[in-house]
């Protein structure tokens, strides 16, 4: 589990794209709700560090599947996965 910068929120799960540049956080909100988070990491100089690919706590759910499900029906890499790597 990591708490995530807001304080509010925290990271239930960690799926990594095979390549180790993308990843999606399961995340679980202080008032019980769930949603995703997509990252990308960018390697540039003074960088090295995740950076929010998009906004879709949006969709927020009342279970950790169905952030899960939302996540993988609406980021294209996730469709791919057979078993996602986790962490």
């Amino acid at each position: 589990m990591r708490i995530l910068k807001d304080g509010k929120t925290y990271s239930r799960q960690t799926i990594y794209h095979p390549d180790g540049k993308r990843r999606v956080d399961i995340i679980h909100r202080q008032d019980g709700m769930f949603g995703f988070e997509e990252w990308k990491f960018s390697a540039a100089e003074r960088e090295n560090c995740w950076i929010p690919e998009k906004k879709d706590t949006a969709t927020l759910t009342d279970s950790f599947d169905r952030a899960l499900y939302e996540a993988q029906g609406r980021i294209a890499w996730m469709k791919e996965l057979e078993s996602p790597p986790v962490a």
